[in-house]
């Protein structure tokens, strides 16, 4: 009954596709706070995490993988069609409607989709070169060892293999070539640390990094919620949404206990969740894959945007 109702909204939807607001972060990456933010839009609704490749994704039946990478030149019909086919709102699952969940029609009226993703921003480089977007893409990045602490912290991670699994699906070329280093892997830390540095170095080191896209560090949207907002509704041509202020200190409905957005403070809460082993352990990752932008000494990015 409820997936008949999801299905015939489908019809229903105007929002056009290259209308969309797309959001791209790493999983505990701060996702969905700007999600909550951004929904403040007048006429808005939020698809959310599209590439989850549950039973009834048509990702999946393409032959996705968790954190898909495409070369950003390269030719996938297929890819593309799936892509043209969400921009449009349709094929709408109980996963993707579960952030609306309460208020269905909200598709309905939106005149802009928001496309939230956790599994995507390998793809970004792919996406800008195979579609138009009216709105630039927003690319929010924190740092690694956040991400780590977060997701070990939440516990949704927690199922993740101690030794590094190379995913088997198309374009996994860029794991085999660090074969030999991730079988020297063998904790939870270690092996997403290396996850985040394959799903975001060839994004961050791109040329099209915060040109085709805007690149938001999530440390500084953290400390400075307003700017940081405006700067992207600026590139957007919409105005600051009324009552968007009294999202910004509020923790988003995936934060698990009491975990505030309290600046300086939340983005050095991992600091004290390693020890010194493991963050031994972690530099050895850093420094393989060449990590230029983040060090396990500063908490916060040495980017220069």
């Amino acid at each position: 009954m409820y997936r008949r109702k999801i299905k015939s909204l489908e019809k229903r939807i105007q929002a056009k596709s290259d209308d969309g607001l797309l959001i791209f972060s790493d999983p505990r990456g701060g996702s969905t706070w700007l999600a909550e933010m951004l929904s403040a839009i007048p006429e808005t609704a939020v698809l959310w995490e599209p590439l989850n490749i549950a039973a009834d994704s048509p990702f999946r039946r393409i032959g996705f993988g968790w954190k898909q990478f495409i070369p950003a030149e390269e030719k996938w019909p297929e890819a593309k069609i799936c892509f043209e086919e969400l921009f449009r709102g349709e094929e709408l699952t109980r996963n993707s409607v579960f952030m609306e969940r309460g208020n269905l029609k909200k598709y309905q009226e939106a005149k802009h989709l928001i496309f939230k993703f956790v599994n995507g921003n390998a793809l970004l480089p792919w996406l800008v070169n195979n579609f138009c977007f009216n709105y630039r893409p927003v690319y929010l990045i924190r740092h690694p060892y956040a991400v780590v602490a977060s997701q070990i912290r939440h516990g949704g991670w927690n199922h993740i293999p101690e030794k590094f699994t190379v995913p088997q699906m198309r374009y996994n070329d860029l794991y085999y070539e660090h074969i030999s280093f991730f079988k020297t892997l063998n904790s939870l830390a270690e092996v997403n640390l290396a996850h985040w540095c394959l799903t975001n170095l060839g994004t961050l080191r791109s040329e099209g990094n915060n040109k085709k896209w805007i690149t938001v560090n999530y440390e500084k949207l953290v400390l400075n919620p307003e700017r940081e907002m405006e700067r992207i509704l600026k590139d957007w041509k919409i105005e600051m949404p009324a009552g968007l202020k009294s999202i910004f200190r509020k923790p988003s409905a995936t934060v698990r206990g009491d975990s505030p957005i309290t600046g300086d403070s939340q983005i050095r809460l991992w600091q004290n969740k390693f020890d010194d082993r493991t963050l031994d352990k972690m530099e050895r990752v850093m420094t393989h894959f060449e990590v230029e932008f983040y060090s396990s000494k500063n908490p916060y990015p040495e980017i220069p945007f």
